[in-house]
């Protein structure tokens, strides 16, 4: 399978599924022998209203799905990518040349490129959920991973409600298994931002590290933040930063270059029982 594509932009609403360059499950399993495709489009937005809502994009990604050859894309967004939404019981994901819940033997991902990526969910709502992956393997099994990323800032905003999660997987390798070959990223991006309020949230940034996961050979991750990377919560809250780290894997090799030009900062207010956990080049 090959495309090209050229898009003037697009703006979907109510809930949707783009995939730019992206093999996607959007409800019975996709299967692939091989997959290629090139896409150039500007700024894409998905916008939602009330409760039990579902925004996916995937850009540059498998996301459940079956590769069993070869899967290339390059992907040029010259714009921002911005999904909104209010109420309770919303979801919001965004993946940048990664593997999600799949199956892909030989991934690459060349120079994907876009602005800024936002997720906002606001009304006081309870049980949302938002999620950004960029350059990852998350839930799946992948034989070579190589993927290459440059983005303007990441948020992740969620005004108001309880028993929220908020996740971010960069550069990262989480509840995988890269069996055989090599995971090798190279991801550029500016400020790495996770705000909540409300109470007993949970927020969580990887960047450069392994969780969960097994890389039978090489694990080799380079990472720069051109800005701060924050969390920001209230009221039980649980936050939890991973910067070059391993926790609970199984490595051949592990290299990871994590480079943040700005501040580090996680911050808690409100009522006690808050978490706060940081990892910087450790094994746990």
């Amino acid at each position: 399978m090959k495309s090209t594509i050229v898009l003037a932009g697009l703006v979907a609403v109510f809930s949707s599924y783009p995939g730019f360059a992206s093999a996607q499950d959007t409800g019975s399993p996709t299967s692939v022998g091989s997959f290629e495709s090139i896409v150039k489009t500007k700024g894409v937005t998905q916008k939602t209203e009330g409760e039990n809502n579902t925004q996916d994009m995937a850009v540059g990604s498998v996301s459940g799905s079956k590769i069993d050859g070869k899967f290339f894309s390059n992907v040029d967004v010259k714009g921002d990518m911005s999904q909104t939404s209010n109420g309770s019981q919303n979801s919001q994901r965004i993946g940048l040349g990664s593997v999600e819940n799949s199956e892909v033997g030989t991934y690459k991902n060349d120079k994907t490129v876009t602005g800024a990526v936002k997720q906002n969910i606001s009304g006081g709502g309870s049980g949302n959920r938002q999620d950004i992956s960029v350059g990852s393997v998350q839930g799946s099994s992948v034989k070579d991973f190589k993927s290459e990323i440059k983005t303007g800032n990441l948020t992740q905003d969620i005004k108001g409600g309880n028993n929220s999660i908020q996740e971010m997987q960069i550069g990262s390798v989480n509840n995988s298994t890269v069996q055989g070959g090599t995971f090798k990223t190279d991801i550029k991006t500016g400020n790495i931002t996770q705000t909540s309020v409300g109470g007993d949230n949970n927020q969580s940034i990887q960047v450069g590290s392994m969780k969960n996961s097994t890389v039978t050979e090489k694990f080799d991750s380079k990472v720069r933040v051109n800005g701060d990377i924050t969390q920001t919560a209230s009221k039980n809250m649980k936050q939890d930063l991973m910067l070059g780290s391993v926790q609970n894997a199984t490595v051949g090799s592990f290299k990871s270059e994590v480079t943040v030009n700005g501040n580090i900062e996680q911050s808690a207010t409100g009522t006690g029982g808050h978490s706060q956990s940081a990892t910087f080049g450790s094994v746990r």
